[in-house]
């Protein structure tokens, strides 16, 4: 599902009103850091952008089955995407129905930029993904609501388990950037070796503050 999806499906708020938040962001990331936050990032970003999603879907056994960067068809940075195979259902839930799914939906989300800031740090913009980061948040307030707890506290949480994943798979983060960067797709069984690394992650259990839980392969 698309970031749009997921933050229609987190409230069911109309697409004006979702845009217009990502406009709020918008302007304080340019105000920041000037209109060149909203440029397209480098290869060697959005590559590490992907890995990142691939990695924390593959911690969670939800493997995708092709991976690709393209550059944009006026030479300002790189897209990519993550897919997965047709047979998987799309994702739709409600976090005040099902908190602890909405929590790994999070992570896996925030899992782009938690990876651009941790491993690439010079081409980091605040202006990168907005929606995205926008779906996680929304995905938290509605589980904080559910579970009676402060979504602040419940997003540092996501944020630091994500990177936790993120730090204890960056080998994996690696390889698979590197791939990425050299081949700019990467599909079957190639992809399902660089991933095969990656072990089991309890990230509710990390975020919640309960026994973390990790299984062995």
């Amino acid at each position: 599902m698309s970031a749009w999806g997921e933050l229609a499906n987190a409230h069911g708020a109309s697409r004006a009103v979702l845009a217009a938040r990502v406009v709020d962001l918008v302007r304080v990331a340019v105000a920041v850091e000037g209109l060149p936050t909203l440029l397209l990032p480098s290869e060697q970003v959005t590559a590490v952008h992907e890995a990142g999603h691939a990695v924390l879907h593959a911690a969670q056994d939800h493997r995708p089955s092709v991976m690709r960067i393209w550059p944009d068809r006026v030479g300002q940075g790189y897209a990519g995407a993550c897919d997965f195979p047709l047979e998987v259902p799309a994702l739709h839930l409600h976090p005040l129905h099902q908190p602890h799914q909405a929590l790994v939906r999070a992570c896996v989300t925030l899992a782009d930029w938690a990876a651009e800031w941790q491993f690439e740090r010079d081409g980091f913009r605040l202006g990168n993904w907005l929606d995205g980061r926008l779906a996680a948040g929304e995905l938290v307030q509605g589980t904080a609501q559910a579970l009676r707890r402060d979504p602040e506290v419940l997003l540092a949480a996501c944020i630091g388990a994500t990177l936790y994943v993120l730090q204890c798979e960056r080998a994996t983060v690696a390889a698979v950037q590197g791939r990425l960067i050299r081949e700019r797709r990467v599909r079957g069984p190639q992809l399902a070796a660089l991933l095969q690394p990656v072990r089991p992650r309890d990230v509710v259990a990390r975020v919640l503050g309960g026994r973390h839980r990790e299984k062995r392969l």
